[in-house]
């Protein structure tokens, strides 16, 4: 990769990285070829917090790798700490997410296209379906915790996306009594004709990013139940979180939704002209050109 950028001498190289693993041989390229470099990264976690494998050793790898790019752009306060904590000296700027969302869907019309009706009480999780980060075992331990009943026990479940435990969430949900009350949807491109089906969202995540399908889901009206962690702490209401790894507390704020759902609605249009203003394809792209021109002019 080194000798193609070296070939091509580019002005700069933008690296896009899911984790501080994730290309970054793009960014060793880039400083073998002597080229500036900017990362984007939206979750600077240790490899020890996703419980990688050799998570200590890609940890001290990561020493190396985070002083390479000449500048590095996240989505939160949080990640820029976190990059710090790792060793980042170089600046650090915010990159807000990009949402364009095209019409939405009506929660009549979304839920025409899931044969669900508007009286049903639908929740559920978008995204990957894994337990390390999403927390697809916090939800099943959640809702099997639920008690005799309570209206948890006749929600219906959707599950939008894929993902390496999808398959034993499913099954351990069918042998918990929500057998024929489960939906899936694959990935798909245009969730704002799926979104608006959920009565609440449901992120019992361990550790995240700022996830663009929480905000996707507030833009349609949909408000969110997560785990008071990273990027949803910081963005989301306090009422709408709870302690993390913690499936007691999940319960009661799932409880405390059904029982007066238009008093977590109150802080949907704030939360929607936050997006608008702060997350829409011009800040994304004004944040963008504004890094671009700073390390550029560095050279």
């Amino acid at each position: 990769m080194s000798e193609k950028f070296s070939a091509l001498q580019p002005d700069l190289v933008f690296a896009s990285q899911g984790n501080l693993g994730i290309s970054a041989l793009a960014v060793l390229a880039a400083r073998r070829a002597n080229l500036r470099c900017i990362s984007y990264i939206p979750m600077a976690h240790s490899f020890r917090k996703m419980h990688s494998k050799y998570g200590r050793l890609r940890d001290w790898s990561n020493n190396y790798i985070v002083r390479i790019p000449d500048r590095w752009l996240t989505c939160t306060i949080e990640q820029i700490q976190k990059l710090r904590d790792q060793g980042a000296q170089q600046p650090i700027d915010i990159l807000p997410n990009c949402i364009d969302l095209p019409q939405m869907a009506t929660p009549s019309e979304a839920r025409g296209r899931l044969s669900l009706k508007i009286g049903d009480l639908v929740i559920g999780m978008v995204g990957r379906l894994n337990n390390v980060q999403k927390g697809c075992d916090l939800f099943i331990e959640t809702l099997n915790a639920a008690p005799k009943g309570s209206p948890l026990r006749e929600a219906k479940l959707l599950f939008i996306g894929e993902g390496v435990d999808w398959g034993i969430t499913r099954r351990q949900l069918e042998q918990n009594g929500w057998r024929g009350r489960i939906l899936h949807l694959e990935w798909t491109g245009v969730p704002a004709e799926y979104l608006a089906a959920f009565d609440l969202l449901v992120m019992p995540s361990h550790f995240e990013g700022l996830p663009l399908s929480m905000q996707e889901a507030v833009l349609c009206n949909v408000p969110v139940a997560a785990s008071a962690v990273d990027g949803l702490a910081s963005f989301l209401p306090k009422n709408w979180l709870c302690a993390p790894n913690n499936s007691h507390a999940l319960l009661g704020l799932l409880e405390n939704f059904i029982q007066d759902p238009d008093e977590y609605r109150k802080a949907l249009p704030a939360l929607q002209q936050k997006i608008r203003n702060e997350h829409s394809t011009d800040a994304f792209h004004a944040a963008l050109k504004k890094n671009f021109a700073a390390t550029l002019h560095k050279m």
